[in-house]
């Protein structure tokens, strides 16, 4: 498959599931407060799969959270390893890097499982 129908497909799972959301009632009608998002990504920024993914979530989420705030979390797996030593070291850090601040939504990208 070629990129650009990897984008696409990539466009039409979020669309999917963000109309999913809204008839399920997930999604507010009216936000009152920023939301937090974090999106956790396995690879590396600069990479065009992994930076069209982070573009396509903003995008999409933006309609429903203008004022919301994503951060982003590069696990770099493509140059590190992602053995259960580095994936515990990183959900230490995480989870203690995001402690004090709610997360409303949490999104992972570039996953195997």
């Amino acid at each position: 498959m070629h990129l650009r129908a990897y984008v696409y497909m990539v466009k039409f799972i979020i669309g999917f599931l963000l109309i999913a959301f809204l008839v399920t009632g997930s999604l507010a009608s009216e936000e009152k407060t920023s939301k937090q998002i974090l999106i956790l990504a396995s690879y590396n920024p600069g990479l065009r799969w992994t930076d069209s993914i982070g573009r396509e979530i903003v995008n999409q989420l933006s309609i429903f959270y203008p004022t919301a705030n994503f951060s982003f979390e590069y696990m770099d797996t493509k140059k590190v390893a992602p053995t259960k030593t580095r994936l515990a070291e990183l959900k230490d850090l995480y989870k203690n890097k995001y402690k004090r601040i709610p997360i409303y939504l949490h999104l992972r990208s570039n996953f195997r499982e």
